[in-house]
């Protein structure tokens, strides 16, 4: 299993092999609606999962980037707040890869699961 790793602040997030380590833990909060979410490290909630660009996410100081997660049957889509036309998303995930942010369908190459911290 691969896990969405931060990999400090102005750098893509990537994925890499799960291994429950604080750079894999992530705070999603809620933001003004009851739909809208923000991402942070865990480690550092004055810290934000943005769009690096119209390609990938990346990890910047806060500044209200928002996200509408939605749980389904396959697990969570989580496109952009808006218009919910790009998705966060890996065609074939690879080790050390960024995780793109594009056009897509909510197809099962772009469902994430949620595993909560313990």
């Amino acid at each position: 299993m691969l896990a969405l790793t931060f990999n400090g602040k102005g750098n893509l997030v990537t994925v890499t092999p799960w291994t429950k380590n604080d750079k894999q833990t992530w705070s999603v909060n809620q933001f003004r609606t009851s739909v809208t979410r923000t991402f942070s490290p865990a480690s550092d909630n004055s810290l934000q999962v943005a769009m690096h660009g119209r390609t990938a996410i990346d990890v910047r100081a806060a500044n209200s980037y928002t996200w509408m997660p939605v749980n389904t049957a396959d697990g969570v889509l989580i496109p952009d707040s808006g218009g919910n036309t790009n998705f966060w998303g890996l065609a074939n995930a690879v080790v050390d890869q960024s995780v793109p942010f594009t056009e897509g369908n909510g197809s099962d190459k772009q469902h994430w699961i949620f595993v909560p911290a313990s």
